[in-house]
């Protein structure tokens, strides 16, 4: 009796490792685009927010350079650069590590258009005839 449920449970356990995946969730087009738009947006926001460190970064370093906000001179003649050279350099950073996600993402966009999930007429001998019957098929364009 032990072994009976032994391989029913193996049984159970085997048909779910060996069942098949949906075709809509794996590298079809709506995949590779909406991985597009993801890597796009990342980099897009690095790359507003690297600019916009800079800027600030600038605009904090000519502060502390010029010692006056508006042509009123500040009391304290030290200047400290630190927090403008820390800003201009994430933001050179984060501007950088943009163009990889850009890079990626003209990638995936290529790969949206050359993947596609279609249907193609097969013919079938069916009692001395060629039936024509619809097949699935995931077609992958080469440009040579």
């Amino acid at each position: 009796m032990k072994t009976i449920i032994f391989f029913l449970a193996l049984f159970v356990i085997v048909t779910n490792v060996f069942s098949q995946v949906p075709t809509s969730s794996i590298y079809s087009k709506d995949y590779y685009l909406k991985k597009n738009k993801n890597q796009k947006t990342i980099g897009w926001i690095l790359l507003g927010g690297g600019i916009g460190m800079i800027i600030i970064g600038g605009v904090t370093y000519k502060v502390q350079f010029t010692g006056s906000i508006g042509g009123v001179p500040l009391q304290d003649n030290h200047y400290n650069n630190t927090l403008p050279n820390i800003l201009i350099g994430t933001g050179l950073g984060a501007m950088a590590g943009s163009i990889p996600f850009f890079i990626s993402a003209h990638g995936n966009k290529k790969k949206a258009a050359l993947v596609a999930i279609s249907n193609q007429n097969i013919f079938l001998p069916q009692q001395n005839i060629l039936v024509l019957k619809m097949q699935p098929t995931l077609t992958l364009k080469i440009p040579l």
